[in-house]
């Protein structure tokens, strides 16, 4: 039996996927666009200003942006809508703030993580190839190429060192840091704005602010920006005690 299509933006996709995200979010097939609400009863549901001097995102809220983005088709581009009922004293300013940092430092994060994680599998194949050299070398120096009990127990234990160290190797680069590798794409690319609604008593929303996604450029002038402050604090004097 034939399954049937629907086009999206040019793109051909299963109807029956595209009914279940027809359900759960709001989709503009003509421009390609899907949008994912966020409703909020208070500011703090998503939102803490009990860490650093502004107000954080929260993890629930990242977690489940980072969960939902990889499984979204990638013609369709994100739009974050938040709506909020009770800001309790913040204004849009700062919910914008907030939402921007969060993300920047989930991009931030992911991208630490997908180099930790490089570096890590790195290690552990040099680790990996020593340990079958050092096999090697071992029968032909210690044993002088005997096959006796001894040998082939310091063989086989040192075989099996290697090749964990090689599987493990593997396993972090090329699926490990798969997932991580799609969160980052997605929550770099595929939302295309954000739309912040703070709603009044009667529920009726405000225009929503709407946000850019960060770019390459912007990441890096950020993270520059943060270097140069932190060199000029280290001029200043430190103020932790040494």
């Amino acid at each position: 039996m034939k399954r049937e299509k629907v086009c999206v933006c040019g793109h051909k996709m299963d109807k029956e996927w595209h009914d279940v995200l027809e359900r759960n979010y709001l989709l503009d097939d003509e421009k390609g666009i899907l949008t994912i609400p966020f409703h909020f009863e208070k500011l703090e549901d998503f939102l803490e200003g009990n860490i650093g001097k502004t107000l954080q995102l929260k993890g629930a809220l990242k977690e489940s942006i980072s969960t939902i983005l990889p499984q979204l088709p990638s013609f369709y581009d994100v739009v974050l809508k938040i709506e909020i009922k009770d800001s309790q004293g913040h204004d849009r300013e700062e919910c914008q703030k907030a939402v921007e940092d969060g993300l920047f430092f989930g991009i931030q994060g992911y991208r630490r993580r997908l180099w930790g994680k490089s570096l890590l599998a790195l290690i552990f194949l040099f680790v990996g190839v020593l340990t079958l050299i050092a096999m090697i070398l071992v029968q032909a120096l210690l044993f002088k190429g005997k096959s006796n009990v001894t040998s082939d127990i310091v063989n086989e234990v040192l075989d099996i060192i290697a090749w964990v160290f090689i599987w493990e190797s593997a396993t972090l680069f090329f699926i490990e840091r798969y997932e991580d590798k799609a969160a980052f794409r997605s929550m770099q690319k595929k939302i295309q704005k954000i739309e912040i609604h703070l709603l009044d008593k009667e529920g009726k929303e405000s225009q929503g602010e709407i946000l850019s996604p960060l770019s390459e450029e912007e990441i890096k002038e950020r993270s520059l920006s943060a270097l140069r402050r932190e060199g000029r604090e280290g001029k200043s004097g430190s103020s932790f005690p040494s």
